[in-house]
């Protein structure tokens, strides 16, 4: 049985709410996008979403996510980590 350490970390319209900096109807449209990564899962409370795919999506367009939301340590597009 994997760790909670290999778990993927999995996130909804809350959390990446959080990590984007944005309200969650702008949530809302971004998941709508081409170019936003696919679900992980669809379940009834809403879509889930891995951190991995968001950090590789924020990457391709530009964003800058702040981890720190989420209770870890902000990173840049390219996924290097940030000061706090």
């Amino acid at each position: 049985m994997p760790t909670l350490c290999e778990v993927e970390t999995l996130l909804g319209n809350a959390e990446l709410g959080k990590l984007l900096g944005v309200s969650r109807q702008r949530v809302s449209q971004l998941v709508t996008r081409d170019d936003f990564p696919a679900p992980r899962a669809v379940l009834i409370m809403g879509s889930v979403w891995t951190l991995d795919d968001v950090i590789a999506w924020a990457e391709r367009s530009g964003r800058t996510l702040n981890l720190s939301a989420l209770g870890g340590t902000s990173v840049n597009a390219r996924g290097d980590q940030t000061e706090p």
